[in-house]
């Protein structure tokens, strides 16, 4: 339906433009001028070009010639200098030169729109004009013809397009991949596609010429003109239908519902087919000589209608550009420009259109298209930005969808290969639309270079811009190869399962990770910096000398400093700790959670966090390297069997060794050592394992527990603190068996209370 609307369109407004023309003539049909006497009619045309192009170069030319001299004088406006002089610049203009060209902009405008009827006359021509100068052929057998070929070019393309929508669906499901390059490649498959509509439209319209358009009369440039703002139109749309995908919505990457997408795709249709076709107007008719202030009136009438649409079209969909742009931020992040930008774009692009508006008006009056040609560039490239932005945000929201965990958090927000390519591309992007709008507007515009510095500067900005992009580059590889290593600090106020739990310690690369990280910033930063200030040259020799100095100085009057940060070397370069593992060093205990280049951060059971330098650490216990064997002693009564005891610590090994909660910490099952000690109302009995060493604490209380259930299954008791007293009797002994009864409940409940400690 879009299609067919779109079709209307098109011959609506190109054949339209030429009924209005042709009604006008109508009212005032002009008479083509005739030779005088003793010219043919070919000698007078060409008489009438040259004396067109004659009154145009002498009203080209300044009013009053410059003076011989290396610069303009003050007073003379630029277009009075010489030729050979480049264009003073706004910011040299003093207040006469100001005056003068205010005055001569206003009698300019006011001679353009006086010509405005002129214009409209001169159009009225073109029929006339195609009816009279083509090969033989009717005006009608014409507009029908070039009215087949447009027809002709679209039908083929959606016909391409009917026919492949079967490969469509599929690259658009591709799209909706998880796998960010899976996306980006259906992506540029559904762009080749649309290139393949684009080439048909291109075949269709030079086979047309080829066919029905040769040669150089009226008719023939003409057809050429409209099938090349055609094939212009649908080049232009390529790019905004491979965003906004207005019939595939699998397939849209701009953030909008099929309402909105399919509302904007149609308007800005409309605006560039507008305009396609009153610069085809615009061109026919300075093509049969029409003065410049007519032309000038005739691109003020036209350049008024397309921005009247653009205008139109954006206070229309200022929300839905607004949420657009709001949600090209990456997920999970505070802020961005984007973000900042969305809410505000509108108070942004309608100033810049209205610069726009005036700078078309000002260079149609001035002849001084410039600074509107440089707008329109710098436009273009700030588009191109804003799809290349938009695809990157669509496959890191396809990521996000099917990995929820990885901008849930801080930790989560990890680089992967993907985003590393994508922001690569970006800052690549950057660079090079940065470089082009410079050359833009201090070349080209202002003319603060010349072409040849300008060249100059540009092989020193392209080694400065490569080398600060092959940093980034670097950096992101590095960022991402060393971030997976990185253990993050758990958030404040989480605490552990248990409370003697001790964390899994970290690699030594996890543990080296951030230093690595830091050294290759500094690094990265300090070379890429005097790179590209040496292209710019900046003579960095003194930078280079000053640094050292600077250096020398600071290790001498931080002796402490530099003693902590040697120290550090060495002792990571001793693996005498890893970050997550348990330390004693003297000085505190506790299990290391980070360390910078002087000091290493213990947080201790009890929640402290203790900062040693390096250079005060000294000795260095670790409790959780490789492995760790646990002793414990056992109380049973003297008469126990010691058989059935070894027997039954045995069987509580193998059980844990068997049980898939603690089977994989062991390195060597729970058993009975032998007797330790022999006191008067007990056996001392010790009991040994060796597990790895991250919970070891755990890891006894279930053997002790364990081991209390079986010697109760098996009738073994343990030691009692009675104390045996004999008395001779009475009531003394009666007294003393209450005290001794007394004692041992004391020391029943004194054992009972430092076991619950």
């Amino acid at each position: 339906m879009a299609i067919g609307k779109v079709r209307v369109g098109v011959l609506a407004v190109v054949l339209g433009v030429l009924a209005v023309a042709t009604a006008y003539a109508q009212g005032s049909p002009p008479s083509p001028p005739q030779p005088p006497a003793g010219l043919s009619q070919e000698q007078f045309n060409a008489i009438v070009s040259a004396a067109s192009e004659a009154a145009r170069a002498k009203l080209a030319q300044p009013a009053a010639p410059a003076p011989a001299a290396s610069t303009a004088p003050s007073g003379v406006p630029a277009a009075a200098a010489p030729a050979e002089a480049p264009a003073a610049s706004p910011m040299m203009m003093d207040d006469g030169m100001m005056e003068k060209g205010a005055g001569m902009l206003v009698d300019r405008l006011g001679d353009s729109l006086s010509a405005t009827p002129e214009f409209l006359t001169e159009a009225a021509r073109i029929p006339h004009i195609l009816m009279t100068q083509g090969p033989g052929r009717s005006l009608s057998a014409f507009l029908l013809l070039l009215a087949f070929s447009i027809a002709a070019a679209l039908t083929v393309e959606s016909l391409l397009r009917r026919t492949m929508a079967g490969v469509r669906a599929r690259l658009a499901a591709g799209m909706q991949a998880p796998a960010p390059l899976h996306g980006l490649r259906s992506f540029l498959g559904l762009l080749a596609l649309d290139a393949i509509g684009l080439l048909a439209v291109f075949l269709v319209s030079y086979g047309a010429v080829g066919l029905w358009f040769q040669g150089s009369d009226a008719q023939a440039q003409f057809a050429r003109l409209a099938l090349t703002g055609i094939f212009a139109w649908r080049l232009y749309m390529v790019a905004f239908r491979a965003t906004l995908r207005p019939e595939r919505v699998s397939a849209r990457i701009a953030p909008l519902g099929d309402g909105d997408a399919r509302a904007i795709y149609r308007s800005i249709s409309v605006i560039i087919l507008a305009g396609v076709a009153l610069r085809t107007v615009v061109v026919a008719v300075g093509a049969i000589g029409a003065s410049p202030p007519a032309m000038a009136g005739g691109i003020m009438f036209a350049r008024t209608i397309i921005f009247a649409l653009m205008f139109q079209a954006m206070f229309q969909f200022r929300q839905p550009i607004a949420d657009w742009f709001a949600r090209l931020g990456r997920p999970g992040a505070r802020a961005s420009i984007a973000g900042f930008l969305g809410p505000r774009w509108l108070a942004i692009a309608v100033p810049f259109f209205a610069i726009l508006y005036l700078a078309e008006i000002y260079g149609a009056a001035m002849n001084q298209p410039m600074i509107a040609s440089a707008m329109l560039k710098t436009l273009n490239l700030a588009l191109a930005l804003l799809f290349l932005e938009t695809l990157g945000a669509f496959l890191i929201r396809r990521q996000a969808i099917a990995s929820p965990d990885v901008d849930a958090g801080a930790p989560a927000r990890r680089r992967t290969m993907s985003s590393v390519v994508m922001r690569s591309l970006r800052v690549a992007a950057l660079i090079i639309v940065a470089a082009m709008i410079v050359q833009l507007w201090v070349v080209d515009v202002f003319q603060i270079i010349d072409a040849s510095g300008w060249r100059a500067a540009t092989r020193a900005s392209i080694t400065a811009g490569g080398a600060a992009l092959a940093g980034f580059v670097l950096w992101e590889i590095i960022a991402f190869v060393t971030e997976r290593y990185i253990v993050h600090a758990a958030p404040p106020g989480a605490a552990l399962a248990d409370d003697d739990a001790i964390k899994p310690a970290a690699s030594r690369l996890a543990t080296l990770a951030p230093l690595i990280r830091v050294a290759a910033a500094i690094v990265i930063t300090i070379v890429a910096s005097l790179v590209v200030l040496t292209e710019l040259g900046v003579n960095v020799t003194p930078i280079i000398a000053g640094a050292s100095v600077f250096g020398l100085a600071v290790s001498f009057g931080s002796q402490t400093l530099v003693k902590d940060i040697v120290s550090g070397m060495f002792y990571l370069a001793d693996d005498a700790f890893r970050v997550g593992e348990y330390i004693d060093c003297g000085k505190a205990k506790g299990t290391v959670e980070g360390f910078t280049l002087r000091s290493i951060k213990l947080r201790h059971q009890n929640g402290q966090v203790h900062t040693i330098p390096f250079g005060q650490l000294g000795q260095i216990t670790n409790f959780s390297r490789d492995w760790a064997t646990v002793k414990f002693n056992l109380r049973i009564a003297r008469g126990a069997d010691l058989e059935k005891v070894r027997k039954a610590v045995k069987k509580v090994g193998i059980a844990m060794l068997e049980d898939p909660e603690t089977k994989d910490e062991f390195l060597a099952p729970v058993k009975l050592q032998g007797i330790a000690d022999i006191q008067d109302n007990a056996l001392v009995v010790r009991v040994k394992f060796t597990v790895k060493p991250q919970n070891p604490s755990m890891i006894q209380r279930v053997a002790v527990r364990k081991i209390m259930e079986a010697f109760v299954a098996n009738g073994i008791e343990f030691a009692s603190p009675t104390v045996a007293v004999q008395t001779i009797g009475g009531e003394r002994d009666a007294v003393a068996a209450a005290a001794s009864g007394a004692a041992a409940a004391a020391h029943a409940q004194a054992i009972q209370i430092a076991n619950t400690a």
